[in-house]
């Protein structure tokens, strides 16, 4: 059974080496999505007190967002995740034929960075919730179906009340003061959101767990399909040469042919380029009266000496 990574990675290369074309009312289709999502995200942002254009720009919209509900540097930790997720995916792609044991800590790695960016975006979204005065149960809503939720979140009721953590006087709720913020406090304030993030991440690792054999085998599998493919395609290869050069040519001399009528059906076969030439050769080699009769297989690309030796004494 193919592992999700070998139906990744064959769904890239059919995607990036196919002429396959996206048929026009798909892409329209995404297009209309796209500009959902914009307009979703400008309708939050104007909610929270910023300019609706800050979500047309990619990555600052990133971090307005993490601005709004929570605190920018993890927006920056979480960029700097990604990246560096992405460097090794592309290392992982690029070196896994030629490396594969090696391509198993590029695995791990990879793994690892998406699994720590996944944890901050969940929690992310559990404090959009909480910013716009909803709980932890909203916050499930995003992460299952953000986009319906973020629709409501954007045209429905919901107001922005801040970024918001337990006060340390008593259990209410009130707008985060930034002036001096406790770091390792306040990533914990909501013990709640983090709970349910975990079990999310836990269940998650729990499925990944049962399939990681095969996971760690992938970059062994997959060298030894390129092995065998590029086997199979020289084996095709070597094939064709090999019938090419083994294929011939049927000729039939009969009693009355002479050597102009024999070179004229050698030219008309496609054995010889040259009728005249190949009338000349036999000439110069006193041939001309030493053809046999009968139907004889000439091989494809044959030299005037190798024809004349199967068709005269």
């Amino acid at each position: 059974m193919d592992t999700l990574m070998d139906l990744l990675m064959e769904s890239f290369q059919e995607q990036y080496t196919s002429d396959y074309t996206y048929p026009p009312l798909l892409i329209a289709f995404c297009a209309v999505l796209i500009i959902i999502a914009i307009v979703t995200l400008w309708k939050i942002f104007q909610k929270a007190g910023q300019p609706g254009w800050k979500a047309l720009i990619p990555v600052y919209n990133s971090y307005i967002s993490f601005k709004i509900v929570w605190k920018v540097k993890w927006f920056v930790i979480s960029f700097i995740a990604n990246v560096l997720s992405i460097i090794t995916s592309i290392l992982l792609f690029v070196y896994i034929t030629s490396y594969p044991t090696a391509s198993v800590m590029l695995v791990f790695v990879s793994f690892f960075l998406s699994l720590f960016s996944l944890v901050i975006n969940l929690v992310w979204l559990f404090k959009l919730s909480r910013a716009f005065g909803h709980g932890a149960g909203y916050g499930l809503g995003l992460i299952f179906l953000s986009p319906i939720f973020l629709l409501i979140l954007a045209f429905g009721k919901s107001e922005y009340v801040g970024p918001v953590r337990k006060s340390r006087s008593d259990n209410s709720r009130s707008v985060v003061e930034r002036s001096k913020p406790n770091d390792f406090k306040d990533f914990f304030y909501d013990k709640n959101d983090i709970i349910v993030v975990l079990i999310i991440v836990a269940l998650a690792g729990l499925v990944i767990y049962s399939r990681i054999g095969s996971i760690m085998k992938y970059p062994e599998v997959l060298a030894e399909k390129v092995a065998k493919t590029q086997t199979e395609e020289t084996y095709k290869s070597s094939s064709e040469d090999n019938s090419s050069q083994t294929e011939t040519i049927k000729i039939t001399i009969e009693e009355s042919d002479t050597a102009s009528t024999v070179a004229q059906k050698l030219f008309n076969a496609g054995v010889i380029t040259s009728s005249e030439e190949f009338e000349s050769y036999v000439s110069e080699q006193g041939k001309t009266d030493s053809l046999k009769t009968g139907t004889f297989q000439i091989p494809s690309s044959p030299t005037s000496e190798e024809i004349l030796n199967i068709i005269a004494n």
